[in-house]
C-alpha cells in the first residue's frame, strides 16, 4: 500500500521490473476491500515487468475494488510489462476491476503488457438489495482515465454477469492502440457522468461492445475506435469510429459519424 508517493519529478515511488506479488488477499468487513496485489492513494506506481498473479479483494459486506491493482485519489499507475493474471474481486455488493479498478481523478496507462483471466464475482449471499452489480473483469473505470496505448487485455477476463473486459462507468477511455477484449460497457451502471471511448481510435475491440446511458441528459459516448464485433448503442450515441460488425439501435448515431460507419437497422 502506497500513499501520497511520488517525487516531485513524477519519478514513480514503486517500480517493479520483475518478480511476482501473489495470491495476496485484501478483506474488509464493513467498508471497502481495495486493492489485493497493489492499492496507491496519492501516489505513483509503473510496471515494467515481473507478474501481479492471484490475488484477491473480498469484502463480506460492502465493496470489493481492484483485485489486481486499486487506483484512488490523484494515483498514476504506468503499465509498460508484466502481467496482472487470475486476480479476482468478491463482494456481497459491489465488485468491481478484478485485474484493475480506476477511482476519480486517476490515471491508468497501458503501454505494454497483458491483463488476463481476471474476474469480478458476486458473493453467494449478496445483499438482494444490490443484485448483479459485478463490473468490469479486466478494468473498471470510476471516473478515472484509462489510456491504452498497446498492450491487451485478453478476452478471458470475466464478470459473473456481464461486461467482462472493461467497464467504463463515468470516465474516458483513450483508445490509441492495443488489443481489447470480447465484452465492454461504456457507461450506465451507476455513475451519472456519462462514460467516453475517445483517442485515436487504433485501440481494436474485437467483441461486444454497449454503448448506453444513465438517463436521457446522460449519454456514453464513442468518438472513436475500430470495432471488428458487435455494437449495441443502447441510448448512447456515436459521434465516430470504425466499424467493421454490426450496430445495433443507429437512431442514436450523430450524422456526422454515418459517413463512415455502415449499421444495421
Amino acid at each position: 500500500y502506497f500513499c501520497g508517493q511520488g517525487t516531485e519529478n513524477g519519478q514513480p515511488a514503486f517500480t517493479m521490473t520483475g518478480g511476482s506479488i501473489a495470491g495476496c488477499l485484501a478483506i474488509d468487513s464493513d467498508l471497502e476491500s481495495a486493492g489485493g496485489g497493489v492499492c496507491i492513494s496519492d501516489g505513483i506506481f509503473a510496471m515494467e515487468g515481473g507478474s501481479i498473479i492471484e490475488c484477491i479483494a473480498f469484502s463480506t459486506d460492502c465493496q470489493a475494488n481492484g483485485g489486481g491493482v486499486h487506483l484512488r485519489g490523484k494515483s498514476s499507475f504506468t503499465m509498460s510489462g508484466g502481467e496482472i493474471k487470475g486476480c479476482k474481486c468478491s463482494s456481497h455488493n459491489w465488485s468491481r476491476g478484478g485485474g484493475v479498478y480506476i477511482g476519480r481523478d486517476s490515471m491508468f496507462i497501458m503501454t505494454g503488457g497483458s491483463i488476463t483471466e481476471c474476474t469480478t464475482i458476486d458473493s453467494p449471499k449478496g445483499d438482494p438489495r444490490w443484485p448483479g452489480n459485478v463490473w468490469g473483469g479486466g478494468v473498471y473505470i470510476h471516473g478515472g482515465t484509462f489510456t491504452m496505448n498497446n498492450g491487451i487485455i485478453e478476452d478471458s477476463c470475466e464478470a459473473e454477469y456481464d461486461h467482462g473486459g472493461v467497464s467504463n462507468d463515468g470516465g474516458a477511455m483513450e483508445a490509441n492502440g492495443g488489443g481489447n477484449c470480447r465484452d465492454v460497457m461504456n457507461g450506465g451502471s451507476t455513475d451519472i457522468n456519462p462514460g467516453r471511448i475517445t483517442g485515436s481510435g487504433g485501440t481494436e475491440f474485437s467483441g461486444k461492445v454497449t454503448n448506453s446511458k444513465y438517463d436521457d441528459d446522460n449519454r456514453s459516448v464513442i468518438e472513436s475506435g475500430t470495432f471488428t464485433g458487435e455494437v449495441t448503442n443502447d441510448g448512447g450515441v456515436i459521434t465516430g469510429g470504425i466499424f467493421y460488425g454490426t450496430v445495433s439501435g443507429a437512431d442514436t448515431v450523430e450524422d456526422s459519424a454515418k459517413r463512415t460507419v455502415s449499421f444495421d437497422a
